[in-house]
């Protein structure tokens, strides 16, 4: 799920950066402010046509900085973790959908039934 990027109000807000890279620069640092208890985090760089995707080692004394460099100038980051799917509840409207369709097969069924063959 992704969490949060650099150059925007995107994600969930789950870990945020607190230093994130500078969009348009060759190398730097970032941060980020916690790994809400999650094991899987993944910080990710796009830096011209180049794409880096690095899993964080929480075995680490400090998982939750680093540095990076390449050639061309960054186009953006984002931070994605592994979480729990989010059960959809389904929507009053589809219930309605459902209800009226039921209704309109049982009305034609009754119709069927009172008219001789």
């Amino acid at each position: 799920m992704l969490s949060d990027k650099n150059d925007g109000p995107d994600g969930d807000g789950t870990i945020d950066f607190v230093t994130g890279p500078t969009n348009g620069t060759k190398s730097g640092g970032w941060s980020i402010d916690t790994l809400a208890g999650l094991t899987k985090v993944v910080i990710t760089l796009k830096a011209g046509n180049g794409f880096g995707a690095f899993l964080l080692d929480l075995t680490t004394p400090d998982p939750l900085s680093g540095t990076w460099a390449s050639t061309k100038g960054l186009s953006h980051a984002s931070i994605y973790y592994n979480g729990t799917p989010t059960i959809v509840p389904l929507p009053a409207g589809a219930l309605l959908l459902i209800t009226g369709l039921a209704g309109l097969g049982l009305a034609a069924r009754r119709r069927s039934k009172r008219q001789p063959v």
